[in-house]
């Protein structure tokens, strides 16, 4: 019956301070652990507001320390995550994010990964990178690009070649910001063959900021070839760019 009228009232109750009371208290104190997590999952969507970080924030630490069921302590420890909260024990927890039955925890997860350091680490991300949500798949891509970790170039290879098409662009921009050394050419003039034009000029602007002549003929196919008006001009001026520093 609880679990009953607390789904009446998702998407009913008033995006305020009351509405947050009434799903913090039942996230904290329910008997049912599902309606603990669906409790916390519709507390942590509301507006944030300054009692409401300050209120969430004491929640999802009390749930971490006392919960007595693993799957709400991970949300706790994604949504402090989103808050800005750090620490070891906090980045194991929102890890296992990755492996939840619900989607939009992994979707969140995929979006708030901690410092990555290990292999364990690697090994989760490169099931991440398998997922079978394409949103998960593509977040994961924009948290790989903000940590520009190297031991990540491999994962985001692999998802140059995701069937998504946000996910191989996200995918792509994230490998572009690595130094030509740590990547080499291959992942982007691979791409120069996607079907995706978006995903060709990404390709074209990594090859012309490489400047490496070994780039110039696919560029020139590119220049002359592509069926996209802006790939071709900017491919010819990737080419005008290498030209100029030989």
């Amino acid at each position: 019956v609880r679990r009953a009228i607390l789904l009446q009232l998702t998407g009913l109750l008033p995006d305020n301070q009351d509405s947050a009371d009434i799903y913090m208290k039942v996230a904290l104190k329910d008997e049912d652990p599902d309606l603990r997590f669906l409790a916390l999952t519709q507390a942590s969507l509301l507006s944030r507001t300054e009692t409401v970080i300050r209120d969430l924030k004491s929640l999802c630490l009390k749930i971490i320390k006392t919960g007595d069921m693993r799957a709400n302590r991970v949300l706790a420890a994604i949504v402090l995550r989103e808050l800005g909260e750090k620490g070891r024990r906090l980045s194991e927890l929102v890890l296992d994010g990755l492996q939840s039955p619900a989607v939009e925890v992994r979707r969140r997860t995929a979006l708030v990964l901690g410092e990555i350091k290990d292999p364990k680490t690697i090994e989760k991300l490169q099931v991440a990178a398998r997922d079978s949500d394409s949103e998960v798949r593509g977040n994961l891509c924009k948290s790989l690009s903000e940590q520009k970790n190297k031991l990540t170039i491999p994962i985001l290879k692999s998802l140059v070649k995701d069937p998504d098409t946000l996910a191989r662009r996200d995918a792509l921009s994230a490998l572009s910001s690595f130094a030509e050394e740590d990547v080499t050419l291959e992942p982007f003039l691979s791409a120069l063959r996607d079907r995706d034009p978006a995903l060709r000029l990404i390709a074209v602007g990594a090859l012309e900021r490489y400047s490496n002549i070994e780039a110039v003929p696919a560029l020139e196919r590119a220049s002359v070839n592509d069926l996209d008006p802006a790939v071709r001009t900017l491919a010819k001026k990737a080419l005008d760019t290498l030209s100029a520093k030989k």
